[in-house]
């Protein structure tokens, strides 16, 4: 009878894992987009429209949605008497930048390394958003364990991105970090607005509408529109990851906290950029001995994280 309760520890974990995967599957996608001639920011914008199309139909159709939906704007109105701050609307442009930064970073740095940027950046802020309790958990206490895992996520990006930095791709590097930290802060304030919504799609709906807001203002100025020659049927498949990702990360970050979260992401992300790079490469396709030790690193840094932690959130909600 033992079965039913370790499962339901095992179901975040592996869902973060798999939060990991959806997110590297992205940004081969959108690097695959960028390198048939869209510019980062329309690749971006074709990924947060398909996102924001889906969950905009769903929420219309779907009467919890719609009550979910009312739900959020009363805590808006609440305001600081118990309710929702407007800033936690704003995770799309978390989203909007680390998405851009997929087409701009990826088809340089490959997506194994990509990944593993991405965690450096994800597992400082996440410890910082965690402390501040910007999450759905509250304030989470930064323990010893946990700081330990997330400094050995760290040297593990460093060993398996070691030849990239020493080959002159530092800028993009630094780049895909600081892309990295946005979703730790984006995680956060969409699980805020999940549990205000008291629905997980509600956060994926407002982080679509704003960051596709935000990508078309920028696409309008910056860059001229795609050529319909260089569009493919499989593109809108970047959207979809993008709303998975969304809508299980707000789910999953209210039973693990942002930073265990984003330790048992970064396994998923380093294992399935390796896996993409192997199957669907950018270059030669190689995988070195580095980047196999760093990916092991940061999955022993994800286990380090979760040892002897702090009480579980409420799990009342979903």
């Amino acid at each position: 009878m033992q079965s039913a309760p370790l499962l339901a520890r095992l179901l975040p974990m592996l869902l973060a894992i798999g939060v990991g995967v959806l997110i590297v599957t992205q940004a081969r996608l959108n690097s695959e987009i960028v390198a048939l001639g869209l510019a980062p920011a329309s690749a971006a914008l074709l990924t947060f429209g398909t996102g924001m199309t889906v969950t905009v139909v769903l929420t219309a159709l779907v009467p919890r949605l719609r009550l979910g939906l009312g739900q959020l704007r009363r805590q808006l109105s609440a305001g600081r008497a118990g309710g929702l701050a407007w800033w936690y609307l704003l995770g799309g442009l978390g989203g909007a930048f680390f998405v851009t930064t997929q087409g701009v970073a990826g088809p340089v740095i490959g997506v194994a390394v990509f990944s593993v940027a991405v965690v450096a950046g994800q597992t400082s802020n996440s410890l910082l958003v965690d402390r501040l309790g910007l999450g759905p958990a509250g304030v989470l206490v930064v323990t010893g364990p946990r700081v330990a895992g997330a400094l050995l996520a760290v040297v593990g990006v460093a060993v398996a991105s070691w030849q990239q930095l020493s080959g002159g791709a530092l800028g993009l590097v630094l780049l895909t970090v600081l892309a990295g930290g946005m979703t730790a802060w984006q995680q956060a304030v969409n699980g805020r607005v999940a549990l205000a919504a008291g629905h997980v799609w509600i956060a994926g709906l407002v982080n679509f509408l704003v960051g596709f807001l935000v990508l078309l203002v920028v696409s309008l100025i910056l860059t001229r529109w795609p050529d319909p020659d260089a569009l493919r049927w499989w593109m809108p498949l970047a959207g979809l990851c993008g709303l998975s990702f969304i809508v299980l990360g707000a789910w999953v970050v209210r039973r693990l906290g942002v930073l265990l979260m984003l330790l048992f992401v970064v396994a998923g992300q380093v294992f399935g950029g390796i896996a993409i790079t192997l199957w669907w490469p950018v270059g030669d396709g190689s995988v070195s001995v580095a980047v196999w030790c760093g990916a092991f690193l940061t999955l022993a840094a994800a286990g380090l994280a979760g040892w002897r932690r702090a009480p579980a959130p409420d799990r009342s909600h979903f």
